[in-house]
């Protein structure tokens, strides 16, 4: 009877802890917050009027996002069913993923899209959050 004890009691430890641990990995990954709270903090690093080359240079060297596309002909689509665009030329990227705790089974992709006017002049930017579903 003692044994089955240890037993349980170790299955149930060894549960809580990756729970704890999955609970702190994901309130720790910064691309769990709001779309807007992602957005404020990049609008921290490059401001409205920072030049496209060194946003490119930031999310390129400094970030280390490589999958970004460049767009010098059209902004991008801030609300895409009124086809409401920002900007004259745009950067979209993809910032990457998460699962949360609710629905650890659908993973959320984060992208970002940056707006530029035809000087090149960081005008706004938006986050987009994509989560899987069935």
């Amino acid at each position: 009877m003692v044994l089955i004890k240890k037993i349980i009691l170790t299955i149930v430890v060894i549960v809580l802890v990756i729970v704890i641990f999955e609970a702190m990995r994901v309130l720790l990954n910064p691309l769990t917050q709001p779309e807007e709270k992602i957005r404020e903090r990049m609008l921290s690093q490059f401001p409205t009027g920072t030049q496209m080359e060194g946003v490119l240079h930031f999310v390129s060297n400094e970030k280390g996002w490589s999958d970004l596309k460049i767009d010098n002909t059209n902004g991008y689509y801030k609300n895409v069913v009124l086809g409401e665009v920002v900007g004259q030329k745009h950067i979209s990227i993809y910032i990457g993923t998460y699962r949360n705790i609710k629905s650890f089974y659908f993973k959320t992709d984060v992208q970002m899209f940056i707006g530029f006017n035809e000087k090149s002049e960081l005008i706004d930017i938006r986050v987009r959050k994509m989560s899987d579903s069935l």
